[in-house]
C-alpha cells in the first residue's frame, strides 16, 4: 500500500525552479506551485511511488482553473521537475519509510553540511544532504542562478540547525546566509580538514568576533575546486540509480497514447491490467464486481482512444486506469454502507449501451 504521507524540502516554497515554470507556462507563480503539490499527492497515492497519473482536468477542477492553464504549467514542468510522468529526484526526497530516531541520529547513514555559493546573489546556502553535488544539480536546474558547491563536511547529524543559530548574524532567508567573513573561513578550514565535525563548526564559528559576521567578503571558486567538483558531479552521475537514457541531449518522451500501449499489449500476449496488479484486488476488496470493472474499463478505454481523451499519453496506463477507479471518474456505481456496491444511474446507462453494443455486433455477423 502506498505510504499516507510525503514530504516537502524546506526551500519548496522558494525554490528558484517556479519563477521559471511560471515564466514559460506564462502562469503565476502560486498556480505553479499549487499545480506541484497536486503532482505530490498523486504520485504519493500511486502504487508506483513518484509517478503521477492525476489528469490534468482533475487538477484542474480541484483548483479551479482551465485545464489550459495546468496543462501549460505540466508542460513546461516537464525537464525541470518532471519527466513524462515521473517527478525528478523523488526517490531521493521521498524515502520508502519514515525515518525514526533523535534529531542526532541518522539510520540512513551519514549527511553532509554543504555550502553552496549563489553568485548571482552573492549569498551561501548552508544545507544538508546525503548527496550535495546532486543538491546543487537540482538548485540549477531551471534556475538563471550560477552555483557552485564550496565545500561539504560529512556528519551523522540530520539537521544544521545548530550552526544556522551560530550564523544568525548573517542570516538572509531560509538556509541562505551573507558571504561573511565568518563563512568564509568556516569552509576555509572545512576544506583544509581542520574542521571535521559539525559541532566543531558551530563552536569555531561561536568563537569569531562580530565583525567577521557581519563583513562581507568576496568567494572565490579555484580551478582546483571547480575541477573536483566536476569529477565528482562526473561520478555521482554515472551511479545515480534510475538514471534515464538521452537521445541527442534532450530526455526521452517516455508517455505513450492508450491505443500504442494496447498494441504492444497485444504484440507480448499480455493483458492491459496485470492479473497481479493490486486495482484487481482493491475492487474485490471494495465490493466492485467483475461486471462492474469490465464495464468500468471498456468506459476507460473508449474515453481513451476514441473519446475525448485519446491523445492523452502517461507512462504507466494501468496505474491512470486504478486511479480512474479509485477517484470513480466515470461515476458507475456507489458504495452503501454495508460496503456493497451497487450500480448508480450513469453505470446502468453505461451497461446498457455496451451490452446494445454487443448485440449490434453479434447482429451483423450472423
Amino acid at each position: 500500500m502506498a505510504n499516507q504521507w510525503l514530504r516537502l524540502w524546506h526551500d519548496m516554497p522558494t525554490d528558484p525552479k517556479w519563477r521559471t515554470i511560471a515564466r514559460h507556462s506564462k502562469q503565476s507563480i502560486s498556480v505553479v506551485q499549487a499545480v506541484w503539490v497536486q503532482l505530490l499527492v498523486s504520485a504519493s497515492q500511486n502504487e508506483s511511488r513518484g509517478t503521477f497519473s492525476i489528469l490534468a482536468e482533475d487538477i484542474a477542477s480541484a483548483l479551479n482553473e482551465d485545464e489550459e492553464v495546468v496543462e501549460a504549467v505540466i508542460s513546461a514542468m516537464q525537464g525541470r521537475v518532471v519527466d513524462g510522468n515521473r517527478l525528478t529526484g523523488w526517490e531521493r526526497r521521498q524515502p520508502l519509510k519514515e525515518e525514526g530516531g533523535s534529531e542526532s541520529a541518522n539510520p540512513r547513514g551519514s549527511n553532509y553540511v554543504y555550502y553552496v555559493y549563489d553568485r548571482s546573489n552573492y549569498a551561501i546556502k548552508v544545507g544538508t544532504s546525503r548527496n550535495p553535488w546532486s543538491r546543487v544539480r537540482d538548485l540549477q536546474t531551471g534556475s538563471a542562478g550560477q552555483y557552485e558547491l564550496l565545500g561539504a563536511l560529512k556528519t551523522d547529524a540530520r539537521s544544521e540547525k545548530a550552526l544556522h543559530d551560530a550564523l544568525s548574524l548573517s542570516h538572509q532567508r531560509g538556509e541562505w546566509f551573507k558571504c561573511t567573513s565568518a563563512l568564509s573561513q568556516l569552509i576555509s578550514k572545512t576544506k583544509d580538514g581542520s574542521i571535521q565535525t559539525l559541532d566543531e563548526a558551530v563552536a569555531f564559528v561561536s568563537s569569531l568576533p562580530v565583525e567577521d559576521h557581519t563583513t562581507t567578503v568576496e568567494i572565490v571558486a579555484t580551478t582546483k575546486d571547480k575541477d573536483k567538483d566536476k569529477d565528482k558531479d562526473k561520478e555521482e552521475k554515472e551511479t545515480r540509480e534510475g538514471s534515464r537514457s538521452v537521445s541527442g541531449g534532450k530526455k526521452q518522451d517516455r508517455t505513450i497514447t492508450l491505443k500504442t500501449y494496447l498494441d504492444d499489449c497485444k504484440a507480448r500476449g499480455e493483458k492491459p491490467i496485470p492479473d497481479d496488479h493490486f486495482i484487481r484486488k482493491f475492487m474485490v476488496d471494495s465490493g466492485i464486481t467483475d461486471e462492474m470493472a469490465q464495464v468500468a474499463w471498456l468506459c476507460f478505454k473508449d474515453d481513451h482512444t476514441i473519446g475525448a481523451r485519446k491523445a492523452k499519453r502517461y507512462i504507466d496506463w494501468p496505474a491512470t486506469f486504478a486511479n480512474s477507479v479509485k477517484s470513480r471518474w466515470y461515476r458507475l456505481w456507489f458504495t452503501e454502507a454495508e460496503g456493497e456496491a451497487k450500480w448508480s444511474s450513469e453505470g446502468l446507462q453505461a451497461k446498457r449501451a455496451i451490452e446494445a453494443a454487443r448485440e449490434d455486433k453479434a447482429g451483423g455477423e450472423a
